[in-house]
């Protein structure tokens, strides 16, 4: 009979997000996995596979935590540039702090594995999509955008605000000030049309 597990995977899950967070893909050993879960190798090959495999975990991960708080953000109630505001003030407040200031695990990982890596950019599209899906319905205040007037328009928008709002993240880790992060978000937010 298998012994039950004596370890809270979600826990040690949120350990090696972290870890590939910090450190990527090629900077994180399984020592360092390791080392922040606090787990036996074999255990860690055991609940989640090889390094690989925890990686793409990971990636699912900061998608259903990370990427759905940013499509709660979006779809609280409010007028489309209230809801956009409030996706791009969370980097503000994110970079305010030192926590902050390591970017996004989507935009560090489309740079340091999606060339190389299928799976990676197979899960990175879906959380791309996820939030696209929800700035364009933020835009539209409905949930079938493709019935609105001008969907082109409103479509090229959803995703012009979906690359500032990346683009935010990756200043926000460069360390860039408050006033050029402010300065991009405010930009941002004159491409929305007026209801």
């Amino acid at each position: 009979m298998a012994r039950p597990r004596e370890f809270d995977p979600e826990t040690a899950l949120r350990a090696i997000t972290d870890t590939f967070w910090k450190h990527g893909y090629e900077g994180t050993s399984l020592q360092d996995l390791v080392g922040a879960t606090g787990l036996k190798k074999g255990s860690l090959y055991a609940a989640f596979g090889d390094k690989r495999a925890m990686y793409h975990a990971a990636l699912r991960q900061y998608d259903s935590h990370e990427i759905s708080a940013a499509i709660d953000l979006v779809g609280k109630p409010g007028g489309p540039k209230e809801k956009i505001c409030r996706l791009f003030d969370a980097v503000l407040q994110g970079a305010s702090k030192k926590s902050g200031r390591r970017g996004c695990l989507i935009c560090n990982a489309a740079i340091d594995q999606a060339a190389t890596d299928a799976e990676t950019t197979k899960v990175l599209t879906a959380s791309i999509n996820r939030l696209e899906k929800a700035i364009l319905n933020a835009l539209t205040g409905d949930k079938n955008p493709t019935t609105h007037s001008n969907t082109a328009r409103i479509q090229d928008t959803a995703r012009g605000l979906l690359a500032s709002y990346f683009g935010l993240r990756v200043l926000a880790k460069a360390g860039a000030a408050t006033p050029i992060l402010t300065s991009v978000r405010d930009d941002a937010l004159t491409k929305i049309p007026s209801a």
